[in-house]
């Protein structure tokens, strides 16, 4: 065999092994139902949904959670600037709160880190919801390898502020989404949060989406989507999925 043949041999082989290569990655980016991301706090941001193939018409159903990997009492400062992505947020605690901890979004189209970030280059102070009687949560100490939380939060209305322990809560969600939205959200759509939330303490929150509200999702048609999620100590995770005719 001539060496212009083996060298074309060899780069027919090289090409088929990429391109399989490429197909396994792609397969397995698509089949994975769960991404996590733990930061330098401790603090595990981690995203599930059930599915990562759907027919039209179907539901998707989206957990969130934050977590303490350490095995010791962790009390973490809360953040207004290091938020890498603005989406929809999502009340792990009670909503009359500044800066609730998780936000998320959905996307018409498969997209990676670098592409989402290049959408919305400004993340820092997000939008938070608020209320007239509201808490600015100062920490959040969570229980050794655990989701409850107890918050340090300044409460009272206006000015007439002072620090007070509240809580537990687990910080966890779970809920559905029959559609895909825009990226990024205005600022006015960052605190879109209408969902009616149980008094109890401890108490256990549920949310269903599209929330009662102006800003409606748009159904889902066959295509890629990706489901991104976001906290307030700069984490962010990734979940694409299938929707099929």
């Amino acid at each position: 065999m001539t060496f212009a043949a083996i060298a074309l041999v060899l780069v027919a082989a090289i090409g088929v092994a990429a391109l399989r290569t490429f197909s396994m990655a792609r397969s397995a980016e698509i089949n994975s139902t769960s991404a996590a991301a733990t930061s330098s706090n401790g603090v595990e941001l981690k995203a599930s949904v059930n599915s990562t193939t759907l027919a039209e018409g179907q539901v998707l159903n989206v957990s969130i959670s934050l977590f303490n990997t350490l095995s010791a009492l962790n009390n973490v400062t809360t953040s207004n600037d290091d938020w890498m992505m603005h989406g929809f947020p999502v009340a792990m605690w009670p909503p009359c709160t500044d800066n609730l901890p998780v936000e998320f979004d959905i996307l018409a189209g498969n997209y990676n880190d670098a592409q989402i970030q290049a959408m919305n280059p400004d993340y820092g102070n997000a939008t938070s919801y608020t209320c007239a009687e509201s808490t600015s949560v100062q920490y959040v100490a969570f229980q050794p390898n655990s989701d409850s939380v107890n918050l340090t939060a300044l409460v009272g209305v206006n000015d007439y502020l002072h620090s007070r322990m509240v809580g537990s809560y687990d910080l966890d969600s779970n809920f559905t989404v029959s559609g895909y939205w825009w990226y990024p959200v205005t600022s006015a759509d960052e605190g879109d949060l209408n969902t009616v939330v149980p008094g109890s303490a401890p108490a256990q929150y549920t949310f269903q989406y599209p929330e009662v509200s102006p800003t409606d999702s748009t159904p889902f048609k066959p295509g890629a989507y990706t489901l991104v999620v976001g906290d307030e100590w700069g984490q962010v995770v990734l979940i694409h999925f299938l929707v099929k005719a």
